[in-house]
């Protein structure tokens, strides 16, 4: 994907130049207009933009003729959040201006009469994730942990999608998992 420098140049999104800096690894979350959860997410980092939608993550670019582009995933979630969603992306892909606000908090992202105003989101402090390892032989999974960076998925609609239609989820136990034939030597 282009970078936002090759975003600016293509003239389909206006940002001044020195705002770059403060917007470099930055996430934002959808303030108004104001919609259910999951809310739309936007991420500013190694100079690309790519977020969250309301039920799809997009990413931007331009083409190799400088046309402004919204790259989506497929899923289909509620009427109601497609329709949201639809709206989101088809600001994204016309020309639009993105304007930070004086405290860098608030970040504007406006194109006719379509405004979208995110909050910004404050980076959490590492927190230790436990990684348990597994003791040969035992059944269970106890033994020494060690502390890493937390990772926490993207929210997502699907579920409720899913419901909506009928589906049902199944979740398996680590013990009811298949477990590989023991070595023999």
């Amino acid at each position: 994907m282009p970078s936002l420098g090759a975003l600016l140049v293509s003239g389909s999104m206006m940002l001044p130049t020195q705002a770059l800096p403060d917007l470099q690894h930055t996430e934002w979350r959808l303030q108004s207009p104001a919609q259910p959860a999951p809310l739309p997410t936007l991420s500013i980092a190694d100079s690309r933009i790519g977020g969250f939608a309301g039920c799809n993550r997009f990413t931007l670019g331009v083409d190799g003729e400088g046309r402004h582009q919204v790259s989506t995933t497929r899923m289909q979630c509620a009427p109601e959040t497609m329709a949201r969603e639809q709206a989101l992306l088809k600001l994204l892909g016309a020309p639009f201006r993105l304007l930070p606000s004086t405290d860098r908090r608030h970040l504007t992202l406006a194109s006719g009469k379509a405004v979208y105003r995110f909050e910004k989101v404050d980076a959490a402090p590492p927190a230790a994730a436990p990684l348990a390892t597994l003791q040969p032989g035992r059944a269970s999974n106890t033994g020494t942990r060690r502390a890493g960076p937390a990772r926490t998925a993207p929210a997502c609609a699907c579920a409720a999608a899913r419901a909506s239609r009928g589906a049902t989820t199944t979740a398996r136990s680590p013990a009811s998992l298949p477990r590989p034939a023991a070595a023999t030597t």
